[in-house]
């Protein structure tokens, strides 16, 4: 998650931003799809064709209270995950 979108204590990967913006690059053809409550976001799976991705992301559809955000990345068939509590309370 980008810092702007990362309120409280950098890096704890809590938002009250209901819409985030994610930054990241990851290997070639490596693919990165966002989730919000286990179903797909307004935004496309995104993927790398050339020789790496380098993407910032902002959710276009409103997050809600307390949605879990999932940022998956699949290399070489290898899963990687990384959690987003959405958390507007605060």
């Amino acid at each position: 998650m980008k810092d702007n979108s990362d309120i409280g204590a950098r890096g704890d990967n809590i938002t009250n931003i209901n819409t985030p913006t994610f930054i990241g690059s990851s290997e070639a053809h490596a693919t990165i799809k966002l989730t919000i409550d286990t179903q797909p976001s307004a935004e496309p799976t995104l993927g790398s064709t050339v020789n790496s991705l380098d993407n910032t992301v902002t959710l276009k559809g409103v997050v809600e209270a307390h949605q879990d955000i999932q940022v998956k990345v699949t290399v070489n068939d290898t899963d990687y995950t990384a959690s987003i509590d959405n958390d507007i309370s605060n």
